[in-house]
């Protein structure tokens, strides 16, 4: 008798620490998504965001400029999947990650956009040259300008406004506009997906 209640002690117990592990974490708007720490965003965001959620989501992120970042409402829990809602926190969550690291890079301008279309300047460089190097970041990619002197003088990876961008990510943005990296004359754009590390599809010359 008393070996058939510790098997179903032992079976009560397995399974409720079961049921604890499948409970994903949730972060709301109230928990201030700009303070979590950096090793959360690890292996956070697992697949790309459809143009349908980004539309919806929209609805429900802004920029909170006291704070230096964005912002999920709450309310999104009633639009959208809990699976997706994650992927959108974890996207936030990265960008402002993102926007603190860029506050102290004074070397590029660094703006912050809302999905209503509302810029706020994060930090401001006054230099010059062939193009501007800036990025501007919404709440799901980043527009990044290259001046030229960046790009020729760029490593295996650079530093702009707080985000790393490697080499070949640059060598494929130039790559699509139909000129190898060595020979652009000119700065180009591009919208970069930093959180899964793909171009966005959209680039162009300065």
């Amino acid at each position: 008798m008393k070996s058939f209640k510790k098997v179903v002690l032992s079976s009560l117990l397995l399974s409720v620490t079961a049921l604890s592990l499948s409970v994903p974490s949730v972060t709301y708007a109230s928990e201030s998504l700009g303070n979590q720490p950096e090793n959360s965003m690890e292996s956070g965001i697992t697949s790309i965001l459809t143009d349908s959620d980004v539309s919806v989501a929209n609805a429900y992120v802004h920029f909170d400029e006291s704070l230096n970042s964005f912002i999920v409402d709450d309310s999104i829990y009633n639009a959208l999947s809990l699976d997706t809602i994650n992927q959108v926190i974890n996207q936030v969550s990265q960008t402002n990650i993102q926007l603190q690291n860029a506050k102290s890079d004074k070397s590029v301008t660094t703006f912050a956009v809302d999905p209503a279309g509302n810029q706020t300047t994060v930090s401001m460089s006054l230099s010059r040259g062939a193009g501007t190097t800036s990025v501007t970041y919404y709440w799901n990619y980043a527009r990044v300008r290259l001046s030229l002197n960046s790009i020729k003088n760029m490593g295996t990876v650079m530093s702009v406004g707080g985000l790393l961008i490697p080499h070949p990510i640059v060598s494929k943005a130039c790559s699509l506009l139909g000129i190898g990296i060595g020979r652009v004359t000119s700065g180009i754009w591009f919208d970069y997906n930093y959180a899964i590390g793909v171009l966005c599809g959209n680039m162009g010359w300065q």
